[in-house]
């Protein structure tokens, strides 16, 4: 696999991970490796989140490894954070770089989501609107999730997935992640 493929996969894997892992399955993890410790939920904006959502933060689970994964749920959203340290193998360098794999797995996804991706700068976003649950059936209603990354200083992913189009906008998770960025 090429480091772009990697990059995209990370990017991809992160993002699949707030719809596979979405408001009910978060509450149901109880691996001994997670735990509300770990480095990324450390960085979580949770007051930000918060006051953005409107309710409280619950669930926080993470673990570290290469990278650190953060998971948090907020009523019937699901939010997952993701760092990881400059050179780590299998992220993005640049945001071009993420976008473009992104777009490269998204294009060979059987599922064929509708897709868009924005390069702000120092920050990169992808949203995607699922209409077909993993098993190719339709889902009741679309399930939203936006995902933005930044590589300065390492690689950081906030990941959000919901049914409301208002809480996955990429200005809302561009400053919730560049929140979480400050916190390093």
């Amino acid at each position: 696999m090429t480091r772009l493929q990697k990059s995209a996969t990370t990017v991809i894997l992160v993002t699949t991970l707030a719809l596979v892992a979405g408001p009910h399955s978060l509450a149901a993890q109880g691996s001994p490796s997670y735990g509300p410790n770990a480095k990324a939920c450390k960085l979580m904006p949770t007051s930000d989140l918060e006051a953005s959502y409107g309710g409280k933060v619950t669930n926080p689970h993470g673990f570290d490894g290469d990278s650190s994964i953060c998971t948090v749920n907020i009523g019937g959203l699901a939010v997952k954070l993701q760092s990881a340290p400059p050179r780590t193998d299998g992220v993005p360098t640049s945001i071009p770089q993420g976008l473009m794999g992104a777009r490269m797995m998204l294009g060979g996804a059987k599922q064929a989501p509708e897709t868009n991706t924005k390069d702000f700068g120092e920050v990169g976003c992808l949203s995607m609107k699922m209409t077909k649950g993993f098993d190719g059936k339709p889902l009741a209603k679309p399930l939203l999730t936006s995902s933005c990354f930044l590589v300065e200083g390492g690689y950081l992913n906030m990941s959000v997935a919901s049914e409301n189009p208002k809480q996955v906008s990429f200005d809302l998770i561009k400053q919730l992640l560049e929140k979480a960025a400050a916190k390093r």
